[in-house]
């Protein structure tokens, strides 16, 4: 899982907006494009959730097997 700041160093060039106006209700991720006019919003019960659905964490890398070892 990762953390808005995580998030924001693999994505410098995005702008990020996370709010819950309403108590116990979803909370809100918005994720602003460098081209500053494309609006990206999703609606999650947790921040965590919200993040993973936008930005699912890199997968892990695959070590090869050396089969002449």
């Amino acid at each position: 899982m990762s953390s808005v700041d995580d998030i924001r160093e693999r994505f410098p060039d995005l702008g990020f907006a996370i709010y819950a106006m309403e108590p116990g209700a979803e909370v809100t991720l918005e994720v602003l494009l460098p081209d500053g006019l494309t609006l990206h919003t999703v609606r999650r019960r947790t921040v965590a959730e919200a993040l993973a659905s936008l930005f699912p964490s890199p997968a892990p890398a695959v070590k090869e097997e050396d089969v002449f070892a």
